[in-house]
């Protein structure tokens, strides 16, 4: 939709593709395979923190466009660890609060991707019970015949019971007759416009 817009002359603002973003970030938690890629980069970047001590741009860059929309806390704890251990900001060396703070740093970026991680855990089991919801509402809508098919199955069903109420009285009356009760003739009413009238059958 914003490549669309980028090519008229409505541009789409800043706030749009913000929200559009962040939209298509939430929805990545919404279907198995979305869950599955948002995992496997968050264990990556977990990983790289753990192993190197750092985090290279690439995958920072990767972490801010799957899911840094959705958690800016991730993002701000994330971002400090591109830059290389044992120097500060100026490029000299770093004091040893710098290092310490260095490993704060890590520790707590590595308690959010631990939290991100389990709230995905919880994102699959929901998107597989609802994809499985899906499946059997999809099922058994197409078990059910379409709209002219259902209305003559009930045109079918009116009628059979029609004749089946007529099989039952006449069985009834046939019954009483066998057992010597006199049974006068039964009535047909008619609701025509010519009003009412009794027909006797013999």
């Amino acid at each position: 939709m914003l490549s669309e817009r980028d090519t008229t002359d409505q541009k789409p603002s800043t706030r749009e593709r913000f929200e559009a973003t962040q939209k298509l970030q939430s929805d990545l938690r919404m279907h198995p395979l979305g869950i599955a890629y948002l995992r496997n980069i968050l264990a990556n970047v977990k990983a790289e923190i753990q192993e190197k001590r750092k985090l290279s741009e690439k995958l920072l860059d990767r972490l801010e466009c799957t899911i840094g929309y959705c958690d800016n806390a991730l993002m701000l704890s994330c971002r400090p660890l591109t830059r290389s251990e044992g120097h500060d900001e100026t490029g000299g060396a770093s004091q040893p609060s710098t290092a310490q703070n260095s490993v704060a740093q890590r520790e707590f970026a590595i308690r959010l991707l631990d939290r991100q991680l389990e709230a995905l855990d919880l994102f699959d089991e929901w998107a597989k019970e609802n994809g499985l919801r899906e499946l059997d509402a999809q099922v058994r809508s197409l078990a059910l015949p379409d709209e002219g098919a259902t209305d003559k199955i009930l045109r079918y069903e009116t009628h059979l019971d029609r004749q089946l109420y007529r099989a039952m009285d006449q069985l009834e009356r046939l019954q009483r007759r066998r057992g010597g009760e006199r049974v006068p003739p039964p009535v047909n009413v008619n609701w025509g416009g010519h009003g009412v009238f009794a027909k006797q059958s013999h």
